[in-house]
């Protein structure tokens, strides 16, 4: 990690969306393995993470299609394995301090929360 960011500076924003419709385990590995592929440089420890539930495949595809079209630079993560087979289950943006750009794409979804 690099250092602390400046006071003045804006903080980075490290989006993440994982589809709800996985189970929690599946969830949990693959939120880890977006916000790792997504980082392409070190990042300050003062970096916010947003991560949101998409509904299902469908909609994860449709986020991807909207951060292409917009050039947002992201990583999709793909299972490989079964029951998968190569279906993606989350993605990550690259850490960014275009938070209102972001939130404009991002602000119908909502926060991943631990289901009850």
């Amino acid at each position: 990690m690099q250092d602390p960011a400046s006071p003045h500076e804006r903080p980075f924003y490290h989006y993440i969306l994982v589809r709800k419709d996985l189970p929690l385990h599946i969830q949990a590995i693959n939120i880890a393995h977006a916000a790792g592929e997504s980082i392409q440089t070190p990042i300050p420890s003062t970096t916010r993470v947003a991560l949101f539930h998409v509904h299902d495949l469908n909609q994860l595809q449709e986020y991807e299609s909207v951060l292409i079209k917009k050039q947002i630079p992201h990583a999709t993560v793909y299972e490989p394995d079964h029951p998968y087979y190569n279906a993606k289950m989350a993605l990550g943006v690259t850490p960014t301090q275009q938070h209102s750009k972001m939130r404009k794409i991002f602000h119908h979804l909502n926060l991943w929360n631990y289901p009850t």
